[in-house]
């Protein structure tokens, strides 16, 4: 699991090869080379990942590439193999994560530099895992097992790890939102795993 999500500056990389620049590219509020890159479609993360894959193949285990994280994977990393709240553990801290409660604290309204809250990583050691940017997941939207009502979108894609601008609730480790693919909506990390089974 990446320890921090991609940021402008690794967007950035992608962008000199050809690629399409982020919906924010020009917005000064989100576009320092450490903030976490926003604005991109789910489309545009994954042919970021295997762009990525590319330039490290020689370096890659045998049939393993990056990609982004399923939202199990995704959990895990942020829970460390317990059933805690938030990364760093049950209680709410202020000043682990870039929500709306901490805006004040922080005194920025908008995303922060990747890594600026250490004190709220997951046991793994990534960063974010809360707060300061919604991250793509791999999943399409549906329920979990032995939902009461079970629901399946394969037109909807997870996000997960709240933002900046929402409030601690949605940055809970089990928190999850949606989104279309093709929108412009929050950023993303990767992972580097064997290729997923469909």
């Amino acid at each position: 699991m990446g320890r921090f999500p991609i940021t402008n500056d690794q967007w950035q990389e992608w962008v000199k090869s050809g690629a399409e620049q982020s919906r924010f590219a020009d917005d000064s509020d989100v576009n320092h080379p450490n903030q976490p890159v926003v604005g991109i479609t789910w489309y545009a993360c994954n042919e970021f990942c295997a762009w990525l894959t590319q330039l490290l193949v020689a370096a890659l285990p045998a049939d393993y590439n990056v990609r982004l994280p399923n939202e199990q994977e995704w959990e895990a990393a942020a829970r460390g193999g317990d059933a805690r709240r938030y990364p760093w553990g049950d209680a709410w801290q202020d000043d682990r994560a870039a929500v709306a409660e901490d805006q004040e604290t922080r005194g920025w309204r908008w995303t922060v530099p990747v890594g600026c809250y250490p004190a709220g990583a997951a046991p793994c050691g990534a960063h974010d895992m809360a707060g300061n940017v919604g991250e793509s997941t791999a999943s399409s939207w549906q329920s979990y097992p032995g939902a009461a009502e079970p629901l399946t979108d394969d037109d909807l894609r997870v996000l997960r790890g709240g933002r900046y601008d929402k409030n601690r609730t949605i940055g809970r480790c089990g928190a999850r939102y949606c989104h279309l693919p093709s929108g412009y909506y929050d950023g993303f990390r990767i992972v580097v795993a064997p290729h997923l089974a469909h």
